[in-house]
């Protein structure tokens, strides 16, 4: 599935997951944009020129990792890019490198990752990309798919709220977990539609599960600590997020602030 009609950033936030597809671009600066002009370009290796390696499979020679690259409409070409001495790992952050004939040529990560996400300052976030069956190895990541084969594994702590701002992290509709993302901002006790309308630290909650919203139409709630259950509005409490006997270990702590 191609995307095109915008800017690398634009996409890296506006996802696609499965048959599901997601449209909050907020674009950001950082996607190799801010490079001056001094800025060098190391060519790709010669047995595997621009095109020729796929970044699921990982087959580009020792010293190099398959990164997608953003031509000005797609990510429709894929290259060999060296990997830095001491690169960035998973979660780690990261910036983009040698952008100057194509966007995303390459980044700080470590073979196998891909720096997404980038905030204001260009400082993005290192994650895996997901297999050739577009699963991920972390089973609470979420693998998301901007087309032309470049896909990545995402995940994040909706209590800790790790993401790279103004990323926030919402729960995922292909995984158990969670995975960074940008919202609309909306407020707790506000109405919503989507899982992305909401503002950092806060979710769309069904119908009849806040307390202080209309019954009958979907609403912004705060996520909540359960070893710490305290919700803004007094008429809610912290419930679990998960069905008891099912909840994955990072997320044991995680709850939702709610009616009974």
């Amino acid at each position: 599935m191609g995307v095109t009609g915008q800017t690398p950033t634009e996409i890296a936030s506006s996802t696609t997951l499965g048959n599901s597809e997601t449209s909050s671009a907020r674009p950001t600066s950082g996607m190799g944009t801010t490079q001056d002009s001094t800025t060098t370009t190391t060519s790709q290796p010669p047995d595997l020129p621009f095109g020729e390696c796929l970044p699921a499979a990982d087959n580009c020679p020792e010293g190099f990792k398959c990164l997608p690259v953003w031509t000005g409409s797609s990510f429709s070409l894929t290259r060999c890019a060296p990997v830095i001495p001491d690169a960035a790992k998973i979660d780690q952050p990261c910036e983009f490198i040698d952008s100057t004939r194509f966007y995303f040529e390459n980044d700080t990560c470590e073979r196998g990752t891909v720096c997404i996400l980038p905030n204001e300052q260009g400082v993005g976030r290192c994650v895996a990309f997901c297999d050739l069956e577009l699963k991920c190895a972390d089973p609470f990541s979420s693998c998301i798919d901007i087309g032309n084969d470049f896909t990545w594994c995402s995940h994040c702590d909706p209590l800790a709220q790790d993401c790279v701002i103004p990323q926030s992290c919402v729960p995922s509709p292909g995984s158990p977990g969670f995975y960074c993302n940008t919202t609309n901002g909306l407020g707790t006790g506000t109405p919503c539609k989507i899982y992305l309308d909401c503002i950092t630290g806060s979710f769309c909650a069904e119908a009849g599960q806040v307390s202080q919203c209309n019954k009958d139409e979907k609403c912004c709630a705060a996520y909540c600590d359960l070893s710490a259950p305290v919700c803004p509005d007094p008429g809610d409490t912290c419930i679990p997020w998960f069905t008891p006997g099912t909840v994955p270990p990072p997320y044991n702590k995680v709850g939702r602030c709610g009616a009974v």
